[in-house]
């Protein structure tokens, strides 16, 4: 019988042991859960006074592990939902920021779309009606005052206005025998103004206007009255006494008369008709295209009701030498004697030049001329072959052929 309660008890405190081990193990499971969930510091603070309660109160520690474990587990759904919830707000926060973001650049995109499309729209109106209605454009206009024949008193001064008109707006100039003179200009006219006027302003004067569109011209007479007889005849001059053009090219000359009234230019040659292809305009003789037979004198005639006066250009065409060779072909024997002539006609001074074509140098005992002449005597069968002449001048230079066969025997 006093065995029994001996084993009761026994097993009884084996029991609670068990239960005190299995509880402490679910204490440190949920405490390592806890501090995985982020709130360490709660968790080591409740663990603490777990500890410490179960070491005061030996009597109530299942109780007490019971209450500490309902405590953990109620911190740690605390903080999973408090987290959840932070997680959930942020999540939210972020969706709407994406949200907003998305939507202003949607609508910066369709603003900067419209905008452009509406400033695409205005160029290509813009080009369109441009191009439908071109800003009008007009050939210069030319009006002169006063108007011509203008005749004025020797000594007296006089203003020549030249008013013009067009789109664009054109430039005024006034000319006198191809130059232009001097003026004072505003936006659309051109004013030319002498102080005291003299025989020698007599003559024709020219307001030009020009623009993109074309060309306008008025002439004006001046009448220089009041003079002496003498002053009034007519008097020719030239730009140049000796004129020197290459053949081919083209050749102007330039005549001015002056005389009251005012004299009539013409322009002709020294016993000879002017060439067919020549102009005269405004005192200028111009020759398109010249030849060697176009030189000569040229005379510029000035004549008005009292008397005419002529003016002289010597014209001297060059032209490059022209060459022959005589003859072209020449067949010899062995110690004829060979003789060939370059002539060349051309500008003066001519140089001659004989060579061998394909050989270095020319046969021993050659002989050649200022005027031309290539002289070989007593020619050998090795001087066949073909020669050359080249003639020179300042122009240019031409060149003949000559072939020359040796045959036979001595």
């Amino acid at each position: 019988r006093s065995g029994k309660p001996h084993s009761t008890l026994s097993s009884s405190l084996c029991v609670c042991v068990v239960l005190c081990v299995c509880v402490l193990c679910v204490v440190c499971c949920v405490c390592v859960c806890v501090c995985v969930c982020v709130c360490v510091l709660c968790v080591c603070v409740v663990c603490v006074l777990c500890v410490c309660v179960c070491c005061a109160c030996c009597v109530c520690v299942l109780c007490v592990c019971v209450v500490c474990v309902c405590v953990c587990v109620c911190v740690c759904v605390c903080v999973l939902c408090c987290v959840c919830v932070c997680c959930v707000c942020v999540l939210c926060v972020c969706v709407l920021c994406v949200c907003c973001v998305c939507v202003c650049v949607v609508r910066v995109v369709c603003v900067c779309c419209v905008c452009v499309v509406c400033v695409v729209c205005v160029c290509v109106c813009v080009v369109c009606v441009c191009c439908a209605c071109p800003l009008a454009s007009d050939s210069p206009k030319v009006r002169v005052t006063p108007a011509g024949p203008l005749r004025v008193r020797l000594g007296e001064p006089v203003a020549l206005e030249c008013h013009a008109t067009g789109r664009p707006r054109p430039s005024v100039t006034w000319q006198r025998h191809g130059t232009q003179l001097v003026t004072t200009k505003t936006e659309d006219t051109s004013t030319l103004k002498v102080a005291a006027v003299s025989s020698e302003d007599a003559g024709v004067y020219v307001c030009q206007a020009q623009n993109t569109e074309g060309v306008a011209e008025v002439k004006l007479e001046v009448i220089v009255e009041g003079g002496q007889g003498a002053a009034n005849a007519p008097k020719a001059t030239v730009s140049m006494a000796e004129v020197t053009a290459v053949e081919g090219h083209m050749v102007t000359m330039q005549c001015q008369a002056t005389g009251s009234p005012l004299p009539v230019v013409s322009w002709s040659k020294l016993r000879a008709p002017l060439p067919w292809k020549h102009t005269v305009e405004g005192g200028v003789l111009t020759l398109t295209s010249v030849g060697r037979q176009d030189s000569g004198q040229y005379i510029c005639n000035a004549t008005n009701t009292h008397g005419y006066s002529q003016a002289y250009t010597q014209l001297e065409v060059d032209s490059p030498p022209y060459t022959t060779s005589l003859p072209d072909q020449v067949r010899l024997r062995p110690g004829d004697t060979l003789r060939l002539q370059c002539l060349a006609h051309g500008s003066h001074p001519i140089t001659f030049r004989w060579t061998r074509v394909g050989r270095a140098g020319m046969p021993a005992g050659a002989e050649t001329s200022k005027n031309g002449q290539l002289l070989i005597g007593q020619v050998k069968l090795n001087d066949s072959g073909t020669y050359k002449c080249v003639a020179t001048n300042h122009v240019g230079f031409s060149e003949a052929l000559a072939k020359v066969t040796v045959k036979g025997e001595l």
